[in-house]
């Protein structure tokens, strides 16, 4: 990491449902054991999945190009 200034753009360029629920994902795991922490990770990570964005970072990775988020 350079700097937090590098950081903040870098997250800006995210797809901002991603960024809020890995934010709830860390949070959420907290409370929970490792296990059960690991449990939580993956059902939010399938609800990135049913949206937009979650699909088209899958795609532009499987294409080897550029994702197009729409904040969807």
């Amino acid at each position: 990491m350079d700097n937090a200034a590098d950081l903040i753009e870098r997250l800006s360029l995210q797809p901002q449902v991603s960024l809020h629920t890995a934010k709830t994902a860390i949070n959420d795991s907290l409370d929970y054991n490792d296990a059960d922490g690991l449990r939580m990770e993956q059902l939010h990570y399938l609800k990135t999945l049913i949206k937009y964005d979650g699909l088209e970072a899958l795609n532009g990775f499987k294409k080897k190009r550029k994702p197009e988020f729409r904040d969807e």
